[in-house]
């Protein structure tokens, strides 16, 4: 037993800890359960290439920090624990450095206490440049406060500047986000979406509940089993416009709310390769504006539709339109 986990702790340094001890000896694996909530953790916790470390908190003890959990091509999981980031905080929880890695939350709550006060995007979790890269959310919650200067910057126009949840993956399009049986609701943090770019490849299944007040854009999409939702008026569920790559949605059981678009693709630069939708099994789809809604054209050449779009909607989907705004459903101008 250690009476510390770290060796950076609020009044004490390079102390006998559970972390140090974790990979004494050349060892490269090792779990660590912890028996008492965690607080004053003063450094990043980071897991090397070649080293493997599941942090588990058995009945959700809580874990308090001003600092990270992150991978630098190693393996961390962490597993049970009511995880807070600590008031006065600028650091997101979870990050995946440059070697890339796998890390995953397990059973874990997500919350900020007080003021949170990050400035850039990636205020839970920071993501890579590098190719491989896997960040898995299972059975997961996560809140975000109202409160600390995430929130009031903004741009040089006076608007807000919208955040992201989740940073981008740097034009990196071989990484993977997982998100299983995990509850993310950041519909009341205006200013705040999901992802800061459309890189990476998205999973939401298992009974998964996102609910956001932006829009979602990534390129590669399956939903499963589980629900998104865009809860604010004239937001768009799914958004593109002028991607220059191909953009892939799946949704096999799905509930897709918008009070808007469900899917809004416009391109008006002759760039978008081929966007591929795919609905199936028992989805339910409800739009207040229109449920598809496919645009194209070349602004240079207005006859001609750049767009190229595939849509296939089987099994006993459900297209629920609610006629609060344009009057058709499906619009689609393209090849």
């Amino acid at each position: 037993y250690y009476k510390f986990f770290s060796s950076k702790v609020d009044g004490y340094d390079n102390t006998k800890n559970a972390l140090d001890a974790a990979f004494a000896d050349g060892k490269t694996s090792a779990t660590i359960t912890l028996i008492a909530d965690v607080s004053g953790v003063k450094a990043d916790v980071v897991i090397e290439k070649g080293k493997t470390l599941v942090i588990d908190g058995v009945s959700n003890l809580s874990f308090t920090t001003n600092y990270g959990l992150r991978v630098n091509g190693g393996t961390l999981t962490v597993k049970n624990l009511d995880i807070k980031i600590a008031d006065g905080s600028d650091q997101p929880i979870g990050g995946i450095l440059g070697n890339g890695g796998t890390l995953t939350f397990e059973g874990c709550n997500i919350t900020t206490v007080g003021k949170f006060n990050r400035k850039d995007n990636g205020l839970i979790f920071s993501n890579t440049t590098a190719d491989g890269t896997s960040l898995n959310l299972k059975g997961c919650s996560i809140r975000l406060g109202n409160e600390g200067t995430w929130l009031n910057q903004t741009n040089d126009d006076g608007s807000a500047k919208v955040r992201s949840l989740f940073a981008n993956f740097q034009n990196k399009q071989n990484v993977t986000c997982n998100f299983d049986n995990t509850d993310i609701d950041i519909s009341a943090n205006k200013n705040l979406k999901l992802f800061s770019s459309g890189y990476g490849i998205l999973k939401v299944t298992n009974g998964s509940v996102i609910k956001t007040a932006n829009s979602i854009g990534n390129l590669d999409i399956t939903v499963s089993d589980s629900t998104l939702e865009a809860t604010e008026a004239g937001v768009n569920l799914f958004d593109y416009s002028n991607y220059s790559s191909k953009i892939d949605i799946k949704a096999t059981n799905a509930n897709l709310t918008s009070k808007a678009n469900v899917f809004y693709f416009t391109d008006t630069m002759e760039r978008t390769r081929t966007m591929n939708v795919t609905i199936d099994g028992a989805s339910v789809v409800t739009a207040g504006n229109r449920l598809l809604n496919f645009l194209g054209w070349d602004s240079k050449a207005p006859d001609n539709n750049p767009i190229k779009v595939n849509v296939t909607i089987g099994g006993t989907t459900q297209l629920k339109w609610q006629c609060t705004g344009e009057d058709n459903s499906v619009y689609a101008c393209g090849k």
